[in-house]
């Protein structure tokens, strides 16, 4: 059985944001092979995004929060089409701002009866589902190659459901996969990190 520090691991990140590079090295000192998937750049992401339903219903974001978003979910796109690309099984996508909480994690054995695991998540209630809604996408692990195809598949299938990556995997992917939620890492704020003391998970199918 593999253990997670066995994984494929790419991470997400502008080559001029100096101020991130230091966490992509911390990764990359678990992960010695980490590649790096370029970041897109919301101050070149097309306009056509903010008259996408689901990009613009938060009336009060500025354009450029709009586009940040759109720039999100393209760069996590890019990522899983390089995933199936390469074919690869067995990877996790950091966002470059992550920052283990719990670096012993690396040492648990991967269960692979999971799709998709999140390495680090924040919930708040969902009233729609009546569940919880996961909030961070700051490192996701995939299963296989099959699974980032499915996810590209309904992409391309459905361009109007398209919105902040987060709140498409919550409504529009995950009911269909079988995932798990772990608490082992965190992301870097300008504020002090606050730790998690205890390695927790909720199980979801």
């Amino acid at each position: 059985m593999k253990q997670y520090r066995d994984c494929n691991a790419l991470v997400i990140h502008l080559p001029y944001s100096y101020d991130r590079w230091r966490y992509v090295q911390d990764i990359k000192s678990e992960f010695p092979k980490l590649h790096i998937i370029e970041a897109v750049d919301g101050n070149n992401v097309d306009e056509k995004y903010l008259e996408m339903s689901n990009f613009k219903r938060v009336p009060y974001l500025k354009k450029e929060s709009i586009l940040a978003r759109a720039a999100c979910f393209l760069s996590h796109k890019k990522s899983l089409e390089y995933i199936v690309k390469n074919k690869m099984n067995n990877v996790i996508v950091f966002e470059d701002d992550v920052i283990f909480i719990h670096d012993d994690f690396l040492n648990e054995e991967i269960e692979e009866e999971y799709d998709m695991v999140y390495l680090g998540y924040r919930t708040i209630k969902s009233s729609k589902r009546g569940k919880y809604r996961v909030s961070q996408t700051h490192a996701i692990y995939y299963k296989d190659y099959e699974i980032a195809e499915t996810i590209l598949e309904f992409m391309d299938n459905n361009p109007n459901k398209w919105t902040t990556w987060y709140i498409f995997l919550n409504d529009e992917i995950l009911p269909y996969m079988k995932y798990k939620l772990n608490k082992w890492v965190d992301q870097v704020s300008g504020k002090e990190v606050k730790s998690l003391i205890n390695i927790q998970s909720m199980e979801v199918f």
